[in-house]
């Protein structure tokens, strides 16, 4: 008995592990059974013959000018190309990818790569097509080729280790569970099958962290979690983001782990992520454009307001009658939510089937509801008088399809008229051009304070994308509204420091290094440059963010300080400042421009071994990658002067680093 408590103790104390979605099942059975009928099951699973959707009877199709095998024998399926490497082979598919509507095959090659094979199966039209049509792929020195366990780490899986091998160029990934997984979003689970195990099913071992979640079972629940970090739980795989630190858990600050890529920072691109108002124009991206929502910012809505079935997706607790939910979003409040939950308890019924799809907003948009038609100037009952239609149209572009735009805006036919953004009036006038919405929104709305702020932030986005100095007074009052959200200002902040021999923009960028939002202050350390004349102000400043509370400006502002030349003279900050700059560029040691700037960053820290190391890899990765300078730079720091300089004089009058390198040279005494 004692040895029992004793270990149950243990369990208690320890931090909690990972245990996988089976032993959840064991006292879980009616919600695993509902999440394993969901979309978030299925994302990756192993190909079987009831996983696989695609008609493999085929035994051939042909994609862009090339021929494809295609068969299956006793549920093992199998694809033949000649795409990757100009001799045909045939792959094993180990895994296929989504299940809904598209439906991709994975294989695994030698090397450890996971990748996409070109045949992919439309689910709804029945059809094979080429998986190029859809993704941005990597480029290799031989083709295009999506690597899953690269590009789309992270997602898909649970509990993901990417493991990769910069010595031997090869990948070991594993993950425990397929899918996302009940983990995913309630963290580890093993305190709480210890605190259940345990006599009595005693909750005060119940873990600091879980505890300040406001739960005490063990297990985070997104329901006791304030509305920002309840929405993160969802960001952790609904946004475009770059990954800051690995190890993310359900409860803890989105900051700490991810960076969100923003319009300003988006590469060119036919197909770009965002549209120019900084709105998500690419799918998976829903939780950007939910934290740009009015309904996120002051109405303290989250995700599971709408998908409060987080289990199955597909169906939503809808149904609760407005009057008892009437609730006044410019009076939201934490309490809203539970009354929100409360009013949304009442039924479980698909969103798309609900017989009243105004039902989720005028929980809260009471006023509106008592009065649709004057609202929305269309008749009762018709798509026009239906809130989605208007406020959160189909205009984000997924695979083979649009999904609906989780900004939850106003229409803004003025900036389809200058900037092609579509809007919801034409999207359902397909009829009615651009013009034709700017007249009819005026005589409905006029003087709309709203939809005026929107096309001169537009604007201001727009200009100074294409270097318009004039952009600058826009963008700076964009910055300085809270009201906006950290997004809107944080994109500013990016488009601002296009300008940074502007006083103005320094000016703000240093004050925004003590701003409220981690995002902004992120963005700031990251983006600012300052003048000769600024340092005594801004490497202070910067300073106090090398310690800030939250990951993501710790690791901007260090990166920043290392650029600056700035040596701090607590070490000990430094240092530990250092190693989590260090752990993120070796998340991505299989990326050749992550490479690259880690071996810029190890130089300018004078740890030669690891910048050799990285440029190294970069140019194994990508052989274009220019780091002959740095290569030499390197062996100079080292005090291989003979070499440095042989390799100085090797770099051609081409190389994007030419200039710097006969300042170099100069120095060594060398021509």
């Amino acid at each position: 008995m004692l040895a029992a408590f004793a270990s149950s103790v243990c369990a208690l104390a320890a931090t909690p592990t990972y245990v996988g979605a089976a032993k959840c099942a064991g006292c879980h059975s009616a919600e695993y059974q509902e999440w394993t009928a969901g979309r978030h099951s299925k994302m990756i699973q192993p190909a079987t013959e009831q996983s696989v959707k695609g008609d493999f009877l085929k035994g051939e199709v042909t994609l862009r000018g090339l021929q494809y095998g295609l068969r299956e024998v006793k549920g093992v399926y199998y694809i033949t190309e000649s795409y990757l490497s100009g001799v045909e082979q045939e792959h094993k598919i180990d895994y296929t990818l989504g299940s809904r509507r598209i439906q991709h095959y994975l294989t695994t090659l030698p090397d450890g790569r996971i990748i996409v094979l070109p045949p992919s199966w439309d689910v709804t039209r029945k059809e094979c097509f080429h998986n190029l049509e859809i993704v941005n792929p990597e480029q290799t020195n031989r083709v295009l080729v999506q690597v899953w366990n690269k590009s789309c780490y992270s997602c898909h899986v649970s509990q993901e280790e990417k493991k990769f091998d910069p010595d031997r160029g090869v990948y070991h990934t594993t993950w425990t569970d397929f899918g996302t997984t009940c983990e995913r979003c309630h963290g580890p689970g093993s305190e709480h099958i210890a605190i259940y195990q345990s006599a009595g099913a005693q909750t005060s071992g119940s873990s600091a962290a879980n505890r300040e979640n406001g739960n005490e079972t063990g297990i985070v629940l997104q329901t006791k979690l304030s509305p920002a970090r309840n929405t993160m739980v969802c960001a952790q795989c609904h946004s475009l983001r770059d990954i800051v630190s690995e190890g993310y858990r359900a409860g803890a600050d989105y900051n700490d782990y991810f960076l969100p890529i923003l319009e300003y920072g988006q590469k060119i691109d036919p197909d770009p992520a965002y549209w120019q108002d900084g709105r998500p124009r690419r799918f998976s991206n829903d939780a950007l454009g939910f934290w740009q929502s009015q309904c996120f910012l002051k109405g303290n809505a989250t995700c599971l307001d709408c998908h409060n079935n987080v289990h199955n997706p597909e169906t939503s607790r809808v149904g609760a009658s407005p009057a008892s939910a009437s609730l006044n979003s410019t009076n939201a409040s934490t309490s809203n939510a539970a009354a929100r939950n409360a009013a949304a308890s009442n039924a479980t019924t698909s969103l798309k089937s609900s017989g009243d799809l105004n039902t989720l907003c005028v929980r809260c948009h009471a006023a509106i509801g008592q009065s649709i038609q004057a609202h929305t100037h269309h008749a009762a009952g018709s798509a026009g008088s239906t809130c989605v239609e208007c406020h959160m149209p189909r205009t984000v572009i997924s695979i083979k399809t649009t999904i609906r735009d989780h900004s939850i805006s106003i229409p803004v036919p003025e900036n389809t008229a200058r900037y092609k953004i579509p809007n919801a009036c034409t999207e359902c006038h397909k009829n009615r051009d651009a013009n034709w919405a700017v007249k009819q929104v005026d005589a409905w709305y006029p003087s709309s304070a709203r939809r005026e702020k929107i096309v001169e932030r537009t604007k201001a986005f727009v200009d100074a994308g294409a270097g318009n100095r004039g952009s600058i007074p826009e963008l700076l009052k964009v910055l300085d509204d809270p009201s906006g959200g950290p997004l809107m200002r944080a994109n500013a902040e990016g488009h601002l420091s296009r300008f940074s021999d502007d006083a103005r923009v320094r000016a703000a960028l240093t004050k925004s290094l003590g701003d409220a939002e981690p995002l902004v202050r992120a963005i700031a350390a990251m983006r600012i440059e300052p003048g000769p004349n600024d340092l005594n102000e801004v490497v202070p400043a910067l300073l106090r963010a090398m310690n800030d509370p939250v990951r993501s400006v710790r690791v901007g502002a260090t990166l920043k300080l290392v650029n600056l030349g700035v040596k701090p003279g607590a070490q000990a900050a430094y240092q530990r400042a250092l190693a989590e700059v260090a752990a993120r560029f070796e998340i991505s040691q299989d990326d050749p421009e992550t490479d690259f700037e880690a071996g810029k960053f190890y130089y300018s820290t004078a740890n030669s071994v690891k910048a050799m190391d990285a440029f190294q890899e970069a140019s194994k990765l990508a052989p274009q990658m220019p780091v002959r300078y740095f290569v030499a730079c390197v062996l100079a720091q080292e005090g291989k002067l003979d070499e440095a300089r042989a390799r100085f004089q090797a770099i051609p009058r081409s190389d994007p680093y030419y200039a710097e390198t006969q300042t170099m040279l100069q120095r060594l005494g060398g021509k």
